[in-house]
């Protein structure tokens, strides 16, 4: 009998749940905070399931503003979402649209990262952003 040697198996996809480290505002009103970015951990997101963005601290009277930048595997294909609240989220963060999740599936391109930055009508304002994917990861 032949045996056969067969490579390491490496499964073709995996579901991720990966949270972004929270982004804050700048002390200034109307100015974007430091931005962070998460990355696909394999090679990029095959399909996102899920994109949602928590907002908590203390509200005053203003209003927060999450900007969410997507970069896909080619380096020159991106798309932008803005999400707004005035309030914190609670139990029910703000969620991308499924239409614009769908709006991110491009030809032979994975999506490999997104960026948020936070902005806030308030000077000094408390308030943290912290957004979740859930996606198919390849």
């Amino acid at each position: 009998m032949k045996r056969i040697a067969y490579p390491a198996f490496d499964p073709p996809m995996t579901i991720c749940n990966q949270t972004l480290d929270a982004a804050t505002p700048a002390a200034a009103a109307n100015t974007d905070g430091t931005p962070q970015t998460l990355h696909a951990k394999k090679r990029g997101w095959l399909l996102l399931q899920q994109v949602t963005v928590s907002l908590t601290g203390t509200f005053t009277t203003e209003t927060v503003t999450t900007t969410m930048f997507v970069t896909f595997s080619d380096n020159s294909t991106s798309a932008s979402w803005t999400l707004t609240g005035t309030t914190p989220t609670g139990g029910s963060p703000l969620g991308v649209s499924s239409n614009d999740i769908a709006g991110l599936m491009h030809d032979n391109v994975l999506v490999s990262s997104i960026t948020v930055a936070v902005k806030s009508t308030a000077a000094d304002s408390q308030v943290t952003a912290t957004t979740s994917v859930v996606a198919l990861q390849v």
